[in-house]
């Protein structure tokens, strides 16, 4: 019950656990040793010798990094993390003995300790949490995790108001002693166990140790780890100027024999605080306003506080500004800090951290040490500390917000990592590349040769191509070189094709007539040709002597017309060929009346030679080849030669729903090809009224295309944001039809027919379809960021690519359409995901009884969800809702009437006349 009240799920619960119990034992020996050293230290010295006690911290804790990244090579984290603690325990019993004292060496060597160790222990307890979770996990488990540190705090900070009011504050640092013991033993018996339960990164795992000018080379490299020490940095230099500007005011506004019991107090107070900030408030936050805002929440707050002491309000403000720090710093913003570490590599992370926290936390208290004693060197007040302090903040304030924009772009990093390109393109030919291709035309394999002529004519550079090729044995190589000359205008081959005029192979033979009809040749060849028996040659020939005549030719033209509609199919082929050589608009008719052929080979060269020879006449002709894969790319682009006009006509072939599916779905993407504005203007009216989803599905590709060639091409956002809405509606409702299409399966088994799961798949199918599309409407409305990314790493990726797109949706979504993709996306039960999504949006699907379920589906914008609806309704034999299956067919003429009445013949209800015939 506690773990589903923080957000825990089953498998962030046991490590969770481990991490929040031993920062309960850190941070409760801290908060007593805290509460000792700054009792004992002020009582007997001035305010003025923090600095060095500073100064001693920061050198020490440099020396104790590079001892932890030592140590973590040769050992795993939870064995040097419970050597560390016990280390703690003995080395802070010696020190009870030693304050006793009450030399001043003494009371320096217990404030520089207890700064030092709880940096450590701490640090290395992050670092063994965070090796094993994703960023979706952390924003769970390092609330909770980050909840010990502030309840352990808190119960250092009770026991040591009892202990300070009863005894000695000495006996608080052997008390210290034995919490830090028994958290080496609880980390020895508990961390081990904790590591299975968290994301897939092994256990165990250890770095290599890289010399100084290694770290710092990368530290140069890497923007974000420079960014992320400068965030340290500055926030130690603040924090460190605000815990001097407090004590200085307290140890002159409260008497010397209450500085005990105000501590106790007044870290207890805070610490309190901390806690219900921590359980209420962290992981709120986090997943409201993200890692980046979250981390503004304790700056904001401090500059408050230090503009209270720069107008005067010294005791008041110095308390705020504490409260803010004791209470934000150890949980929410300690949290959120931990997040920043995540998009990093394992190894990158376990040694920087280490790093940054050693030389951005303790060189920052350096800095801040050194400033502190020049400015009480120059006399400097509290009001004059505070507004440097206000302009540090300043600082730190523009370091966060400079800081997110690479935090999101190494996760953008992590996910292109180890994706392939597919939209390749061909690089230009150097010249190696030139030798090699033309080299490759003298290899014994045709489809090599025939890949590198396809090369050198798409990079222009068929001129190399040489004329001594023609002699090849293969005649597919002959046929294409041919073709590649005469498109290339080549003229150096005349007397070769003459030659291949007597091949053996009649398709040659007609090549090699189109080539020679194509150059400023005599008719001679030609009219031989046309006496010739072969039926190819002579349709060749007549189409040449046909262009080279200055009139029309009555006897030629009667023979080409009825070779037109010659039974003989090589025939009509061999026409459309020779025409798209000769591009003369004489036979832009004769083009209309070869794309009626039903040999789809036919066709296919009909478009080609109405791509050479671009007419308005061909659009009838070419749009139902749109239907068809092996025709599309050539009638695509016949279209788009056309011009202008094309679009038109495209455009009001979209409107019309009575043009077949097959045809009006491949309109969209065709219309892409035309000038970017005019396309985007004509798919943005179609999409929003479309109601074939297929063709919208279409319109949105065609819209997705356009936006990434040109970003800043200017779309109607209000409607992409409606739509968007209207898509996520959709995909709840498909996912509150199909779970209760499951319960109603779990509650009367009899309902699982073949049917019925077909049913519940083909929901499933509708809502991974909805998804999609609302990505692809994301994207439209996000130009910039590339969604289809996003939703790989979301669909196909594991458990760290599906955080880390998620993380990334977090920053660029906002509100309900935030709240409500991440929902549908999220690793919880569909129930759970149905109801967050419903509650973001304030959308609530309806979720009828079953057989009013199944009469919501029959009138469902999908006609596949309709004829699965109407097939199981008969399946299941409910002669109840035979009215509703006539009034679903009637309004269909399609493939959902058909099954309609299969329905109800199955039924018994349709006439024996009206019946569908069994296949």
């Amino acid at each position: 019950m506690v773990a589903k009240l923080l957000g825990l799920r089953p498998e962030d619960r046991r490590g969770a656990l481990a991490g929040f119990s031993t920062l309960v034992l850190i941070m409760a020996a801290h908060a007593m040793l805290e509460t000792a050293r700054d009792t004992l230290f002020l009582t007997h010295l001035p305010p003025t010798s923090l600095p060095f006690c500073y100064l001693g911290i920061a050198a020490l804790a440099v020396f104790a990094a590079r001892l932890n990244q030592h140590l973590l090579t040769r050992w795993d984290k939870r064995v040097v993390l419970t050597a560390s603690l016990t280390v703690a325990a003995v080395v802070t019993l010696g020190l009870w003995v030693l304050v006793e004292g009450g030399t001043e060496q003494s009371l320096y060597v217990l404030y520089i300790w207890s700064g030092l160790v709880a940096t450590v222990t701490v640090v290395q307890t992050w670092l063994m949490v965070g090796d094993f979770v994703t960023v979706s996990q952390a924003k769970r488990v390092f609330g909770v995790v980050g909840a010990g540190a502030v309840v352990g705090a808190t119960i250092g900070s009770f026991a040591a108001e009892r202990l300070v009011a009863e005894s000695d504050p000495r006996h608080l640092v052997g008390g210290a002693a034995l919490v830090f013991l028994a958290a080496a033993l609880e980390a020895a018996f508990t961390l081990r166990h904790a590591a299975p339960a968290f994301a897939d990164t092994p256990r165990g795992a250890r770095f290599r140790v890289l010399e100084t000018g290694a770290n710092v080379g990368m530290l140069r490299s890497q923007p974000y780890l420079r960014r992320l020490l400068l965030l340290v940095l500055i926030g130690t230099l603040v924090l460190t100027g605000s815990d001097y500007v407090f004590k200085s005011v307290v140890i002159t506004e409260v008497p010397v024999d209450e500085l005990p019991s105000f501590f106790a107090r007044f870290y207890l107070g805070l610490n309190v605080i901390a806690l219900l900030v921590q359980l209420l408030l962290s992981s709120f936050l986090l997943r409201v306003l993200g890692v980046n805002r979250t981390l503004l929440v304790l700056p904001v707050l401090m500059l408050f506080g230090v503009a209270g002491v720069g107008a005067g309000s010294a005791l008041i403000s110095v308390l705020l500004l504490k409260g803010a720090d004791g209470s934000l710093r150890h949980s929410v913003h300690r949290t959120a800090t931990e997040v920043l570490y995540l998009p990093l590599p394992a190894d990158v992370r376990e040694r920087f951290k280490v790093i940054i926290d050693a030389v951005g936390q303790r060189g920052g208290q350096a800095v801040a040490s050194l400033a502190i004693l020049g400015a009480v060197y120059l006399g400097a007040g509290t009001a004059h500390l505070a507004m440097a302090l206000g302009l540090l903040i300043t600082v730190w304030l523009l370091a966060l917000l400079d800081i997110e924009q690479h935090y999101v772009q190494l996760f953008r990093g992590n996910l292109r990592a180890g994706t392939i390109d597919t939209r390749i393109g061909v690089t230009a030919l150097d010249l190696h590349s030139l030798e090699a291709l033309i080299g490759a035309l003298n290899s014994e394999d045709d489809q090599e040769v025939l890949g590198s002529l396809e090369l050198l004519e798409h990079h222009q550079r068929s001129a190399l191509v040489p004329v001594l090729l023609l002699f090849h044995p293969s005649s597919k190589v002959v046929l294409r070189t041919l073709e590649l000359f005469a498109a290339a205008g080549r003229r150096d081959h005349s007397s070769i094709a003459r030659r291949l005029l007597k091949s053996d192979v009649r398709e040659v033979r007609a090549a090699a007539l189109r080539a020679l009809a194509t150059l400023d040749v005599d008719d001679e060849c030609l009219r031989d040709a046309l006496d010739d028996e072969d039926p190819l040659m002579h349709a060749t020939a007549l189409v040449g002597l046909l262009a080279r005549a200055n009139r029309d030719n009555d006897d030629l033209a009667k023979d080409f017309a009825s070779h037109l509609h010659d039974p003989d199919a090589e025939v009509r082929l061999a026409l459309a060929r020779a025409i798209r050589y000769q591009r003369e608009p004489r036979f832009a008719a004769a083009l209309v009346d070869l794309a009626q052929s039903p040999e789809r080979e036919v066709r296919h060269e009909v478009a080609r030679a109405m791509l050479a020879l671009p007419d308005s006449r061909y659009l009838d002709s070419l749009l139902p080849m749109l239907a068809e894969s092996r025709l599309r790319p050539e009638a695509r682009k016949a279209i788009v030669a056309i011009g202008p006009v094309a679009v038109y006509f495209l455009d009001e072939a979209l409107w019309d729903t009575a043009l077949p599916r097959r045809i009006r779905r491949h309109i969209p993407r065709t219309i892409n090809r035309f000038e970017a504005t005019k396309a985007a203007e004509i798919l943005m009216n179609h999409l929003s009224a479309e109601e074939d989803g297929a063709v919208r599905f279409k319109i949105l590709r065609g819209l997705g295309r356009l936006r990434a060639e040109t970003p800043e091409l200017e779309l109607d956002n209000d409607v992409l944001r409606a739509l968007t809405r209207k898509t996520i509606e959709r995909a709840i409702e498909v996912l509150a039809f199909r779970l209760a299409v499951d319960a109603a399966h779990a509650e009367d088994p009899a309902r699982r027919t073949a049917g019925g799961e077909l049913l519940s798949g083909i929901l499933r199918e509708k809502e991974q379809n909805a998804l999609e599309r609302t990505f692809r409407l994301l994207g439209l409305l996000h130009p910039f960021e590339d969604f289809e990314l996003l939703y790989r790493g979301l669909t196909r990726r594991g458990l760290r690519g599906r955080a880390q797109s998620r993380e990334l949706l977090e920053h660029v979504l906002r509100g309900s359409e935030r709240a409500a993709v991440l929902a549908l996306f999220d690793d919880f039960s569909d129930r759970e995901r149905l109801a967050a999504a419903e509650a973001a949006t304030g959308f609530v699907a309806p979720t009828p009884a079953y057989e009013d379920l199944l009469v919501t589906m029959l009138d469902d914008s999908s006609e596949a969800v309709q004829s699965v609806a109407a097939y199981h309704i008969a399946e299941l034999g409910l002669d109840g809702l035979t009215d509703q299956l006539r009034e679903a067919g009637q309004r269909s003429e399609s493939f959902l009437g058909e099954v309609v009445n299969r329905a109800l013949t199955m039924l018994g209800t349709l006439p024996p006349s009206e019946r569908p015939h069994a296949p």
